[in-house]
């Protein structure tokens, strides 16, 4: 055997290694690429729905239909297709998104409710493609040990046994490789209450990144290697005709499997591996080795490796662990069961004794007067869920008014678990009234319609302040008045954040300082955990809301006529639709809200602030909105024809085929605004400030600009009179339409820019 290891040591061929990368670099570049497919495969669809999201516009209508206007409309027509029609999120893309919002610290009203079908359509592919990406990696890793990354670059992980992966071992690789950097994230973000807002997902990559650099240990393995019991090691095909041999036995050395060494004497096989642990590989040739056999031992049982908890253990071994930690888990599920029922007090069986007792004499209708009261009262205060829903089924079988008003005491302190049931009791109570009844019906489908009204609006004012979470959706507590009863929801200080109003009657109620909002456990406004209100579709026709707090509240479609909103608090707020007619909105901050197609005519909006808000295609004529701030705000395509907007602030908005006709716009300030293609016939543009105002083929027909006392009707005629106030110095008026002589004679002597205006009124520098 000696003279066969000599001819093996004197065939072996020094070779040299080609490698473009090592082995360290090449599993940072599988790692990336893992990541990058990941992330592209979600990126990708997000972005496209993102893009759809924000391109999608309504067709303009031009006050004139020009051919250049005609031109630029054709691509937006386009877009009116079914895939761009609104519609809901998806729950699976509102589920993320409220996620997303608690990662990164994002408001309630940053989300978006209503989306392009397309994007909807995307952002769904967006959240399944990284899922069987990911998934599809992992079942490669599992089943051949490489992700397509890492087949790309040659790579491969093995168990320690030298075998393929196990699922448990695939499993706690990864989680290892990845849960931990999102523990770490997601814990340092609930401990600190400090989010990295969407710079979080790149902390993660980062710490797994910082966990894969641990694979610089000198045995190359990462700790999630460590954990899983694996090793990456390169699969670079073998030379044809060369094998290779492990350079320890040119020292006669060669380790066994159960870690002991042994000699050249002591055997008469060699071992071959395909990778050495040095930068020189050496290889042994077929032809001169005179070898007639070898034994191929896995390069594992060369890593000398402590035993401790992260080795696998025997066969045997583990088999025993899982049958105790099996019997274990029965064995104490047993003595819980068994503790429960030795441990289980008698009071809930006592309860549901009395429960069906007092049910069975009211339903034989055995108890009369005072007896009735009493047991209706007794099952109200038994410990039974199904208490609330008996008694709101009694309600609706009685008909005399003490009965009625017994059992509303009785379902009132049942507290908030009765409310599901008088709303659904309600519903049914008011389809009925709209059919077709005879009297004694009628009357008393009223009257239990108003005994469940007041049940409502007393749990409403006990609860105050505990009502998240809470749904009162079509809920009728809308005020009226008839010859036998009266009801008006009167609720001044309503604690209400968190609640559903969604198609809700709330008409003509009394909610002067109520507050639909609320800053939730962080105690900061606009953070992810803001707890706002809904309510969408509700009917608020002339309700009182002066003062209240409807910060970020969903408000779209909603009917606020005659509503009174002054001094309320509508920041972020969503009233898109809604309609306002003849609404009292004064001194209103509305900043950052959306009120796109809501109807506004002769709203009172006096002192309003809506700096940032968004009206697109909103009406406001004949509003007063005298001294409101607009600044930034969205405006394209809004009606404000014969507005009072006398010293308001527009400065910096978008104004794009509004439609100002005859209103006032008596020293409002337009500075920075985008006009083009607005209707300004017939407004008062005395003292308004124009100072950079985009003005391109807007229609002045009529525009008044100054009092008329000090301007002769020659055309262009100097007069030393003029009132120089520099309010439109420097304005262009260029690509105007419609100007007259007496609007370029004050232009001109203003130093407005026109074509037509002498170079001795030019206005100098």
């Amino acid at each position: 055997m000696a003279q066969q290891i000599m001819n093996a040591q004197n065939s072996i061929v020094p070779a040299p290694r080609i490698r473009s990368v090592t082995l360290a670099c090449r599993r940072l570049v599988a790692w990336s690429l893992e990541v990058g497919l990941v992330a592209m495969s979600a990126a990708v669809p997000w972005g496209l729905g993102q893009y759809v999201l924000s391109t999608q516009t309504v067709t303009l209508t031009p006050m004139e239909k020009t051919a250049e206007e005609v031109t630029r409309a054709i691509p937006t027509a386009r877009l009116n297709t079914p895939l761009n029609t609104p519609v809901p999120v998806n729950p699976l893309v509102q589920q993320a998104q409220q996620e997303w919002a608690r990662i990164t610290q994002l408001p309630p009203h940053r989300l978006h409710r209503t989306v392009p079908r397309l994007t909807n359509i995307l952002w769904t592919a967006a959240l399944i493609a990284p899922i069987a990406v990911a998934g599809g990696q992992f079942i490669q890793l599992n089943y051949t040990g490489c992700t397509w990354p890492k087949r790309w670059l040659g790579l491969r992980v093995f168990s320690m046994a030298g075998e393929s992966l196990q699922l448990h071992q695939a499993l706690s690789r990864e989680l290892m490789r990845w849960g931990l950097p999102v523990v770490i994230v997601g814990g340092l973000t609930l401990a600190t209450e400090f989010s990295l807002g969407v710079w979080a997902p790149a902390a993660v990559g980062l710490l797994a990144m910082v966990e894969g650099v641990s694979a610089i240990a000198p045995d190359k393995r990462a700790w999630h290697d460590r954990i899983a019991n694996t090793y990456v090691t390169s699969v670079a095909k073998v030379p044809m005709g060369y094998l290779p041999i492990h350079k320890g036995y040119k020292d006669g050395i060669v380790p066994s499997r159960n870690g002991a060494l042994w000699s050249q004497e002591d055997s008469t096989a060699v071992q071959l591996y395909g990778e050495t642990d040095h930068d020189d590989e050496w290889w042994l040739t077929e032809a001169e080795g005179n070898l007639t056999s070898m034994v191929l031992v896995p390069r594992a049982s060369l890593i000398h490796q402590p035993r401790g908890p992260l080795v696998l253990r025997s066969p045997a071994s583990s088999r025993w662990s899982w049958w105790l930690i099996t019997s274990g888990m029965v064995l104490a599920c047993a003595a819980g069961f068994g503790i429960g029922r030795v441990t289980r007090s008698p009071g809930p069986q006592t309860g549901d004794d009395i429960f069906l007792e007092t049910a069975q004499k009211l339903a034989n209708q055995s108890l009369s007067g005072d007896d009735y009261s009493a047991a209706i009262l007794m099952l109200a205060q038994t410990d039974d869920p199904r208490a609330a829903h008996y008694l709101t089924d009694l309600l609706s079988q009685s008909s005399q008014p003490e009965a009625l008003a017994t059992i509303q005491q009785a379902l009132i302190s049942q507290g908030l678990d009765s409310l599901p049931f008088l709303l659904a009791l309600s519903r049914v109570l008011e389809s009925d009234l709209q059919q077709s009844l005879d009297d004694d019906t009628r009357h008393i489908r009223l009257e239990q319609r108003h005994v469940v009204q007041d049940a409502i609006a007393k749990l409403l004012i006990i609860h105050n302040g505990n009502l998240d979470g809470t749904r009162l959706d079509r809920v009728n507590l809308g005020r009226y008045h008839d010859a036998d009863r009266a009801f008006q929801l009167i609720q001044p200080g309503l604690l209400a954040a968190g609640t559903s109003w969604q198609g809700a009657n709330l008409n003509q109620a009394n909610l002067a300082g109520a507050s639909f909002f609320d800053v939730g456990a962080d105690g900061k406004p606009d953070t992810y955990d803001d707890i706002i209100s809904n309510l969408s579709q509700s009917q608020l026709i002339a309700v009182s809301l002066e003062r209240a707090n409807l910060q970020g509240a969903q408000l779209d479609h909603v009917d606020l006529r005659r509503a009174n909103l002054s001094d309320a608090n509508l920041v972020y707020g969503n009233l898109e639709n809604a309609q306002l007619t003849n609404a009292q909105l004064i001194h209103v901050n509305a900043a950052q809200s959306h009120w796109q197609g809501s109807n506004l005519v002769g709203a009172d909006l006096t002192q309003a602030i809506f700096n940032g808000a968004d009206l697109s295609h909103a009406r406001l004529n004949r509003i007063d909105a005298s001294h409101s701030q607009w600044i930034k705000a969205i405006l394209p395509q809004s009606d404000w024809i014969g507005a009072n907007l006398m010293g308001a602030d527009f400065r910096q908005t978008q104004l794009t085929h509004a439609n100002f006709q005859g209103a006032n716009l008596d020293s409002t300030n337009f500075t920075g605004a985008d006009l083009r293609q607005a209707n300004l016939r017939d407004t008062d543009l005395r003292r308004a400030t124009l100072t950079g105002v985009n003005l391109t083929d807007a229609d002045l027909s009529g525009a008044i600009f100054d009092d008329g006392r000090t301007v002769h009707d020659s055309f262009i005629t100097p007069n030393a009179q003029l009132n120089a106030t520099n309010h439109l110095r420097g304005v262009n008026f260029s690509r105007v339409r419609n100007l007259d002589g007496r609007q370029l004679n004050y232009i001109c002597a203003q130093g407005g820019v026109h074509p037509t205006c002498p170079k001795e009124l030019t206005p100098k520098d």
